[in-house]
């Protein structure tokens, strides 16, 4: 059982990191120059990772490992959704795909590690 004060500070990082994100989806960015070409995806999957992981601490208790996934997924599709509709920037249903990578990534080592 984590402790009040671990569970703040977990809650707290997971909704700033949340509204980072949103933020950061749906502003204007200059293009930044890609090291390798699945550079983007690589960082879509880490981004929603670290998402569910600070989401698994602060409430998977209390939601559980699979509706938090589905809830986080369902935000990311509606961030995509919502970038089709700024004229500067686009979806993509790879970005999607590699948001529920980084999702599934976590999710799987959160059972194995309950499991063990």
């Amino acid at each position: 059982m984590r402790t009040a004060s671990k569970l703040r500070f977990y809650r707290l990082a997971f909704w700033v990191s949340l509204t980072a994100v949103a933020c950061l989806s749906l502003i204007s960015l200059s293009q930044t120059q890609q090291l390798f070409i699945w550079q983007d995806k690589l960082q879509h999957a880490t981004v929603y990772a670290v998402l569910f992981f600070l989401l698994l601490q602060a409430y998977g208790d209390r939601l559980g490992l699979w509706p938090a996934a589905i809830g986080l997924g369902l935000f990311g599709l509606a961030i995509e959704v919502m970038q089709s509709t700024t004229g500067y920037r686009q979806a993509e249903i790879w970005d999607f795909i590699a948001n529920m990578t980084g999702i599934f990534a976590v999710g799987l080592a959160a059972r194995c590690f309950r499991a063990g």
